[in-house]
């Protein structure tokens, strides 16, 4: 009986401290992600959307205040600096203007193109379609 009980014991203490981070306060289990804290990431200009390199990668077109975009906004901020083949930038449609750039026939955020080879090659737009994306990044 007292090897269960120090069982319990040992379990309770163990989630209690990898529910902890180290000053002993407790993190939720969504961070509150901010796009600002992703700067290096952003894409300021019209014209830097196909210019990032040579090889394949994504641009995300986001509003703060779209209600889908904040519905996937911890996937996408949670995704963009975890990454490492592949290359995830951020565009904010709203600082940026909203006359987005009419070759990619971007009509509303959340929208995800992919290039390829400083070319469109594929947009894929609202959550259902960019999530599963998002999850084949790596």
């Amino acid at each position: 009986m007292k090897k269960f009980l120090l069982g319990i014991v040992f379990v309770l203490f163990a989630g209690i401290f990898v529910s902890c981070d180290g000053d002993g306060t407790e993190e939720t289990t969504t961070r509150n992600y901010q796009y600002s804290d992703y700067s290096y990431y952003q894409v300021k200009a019209y014209d830097d959307q196909l210019e990032y390199s040579d090889g394949t990668f994504y641009v995300y077109y986001y509003s703060e205040n779209c209600g889908a975009c904040i519905s996937i906004k911890s996937d996408v901020l949670g995704k963009v600096s975890h990454l490492e083949s592949d290359v995830l930038l951020l565009f904010d449609v709203f600082n940026n203007g909203l006359d987005i750039e009419s070759s990619f026939n971007i009509e509303q955020t959340p929208t995800l193109i992919k290039v390829t080879n400083n070319r469109f090659d594929e947009k894929y737009v609202g959550v259902s379609e960019i999530l599963p994306i998002l999850n084949e990044l790596e």
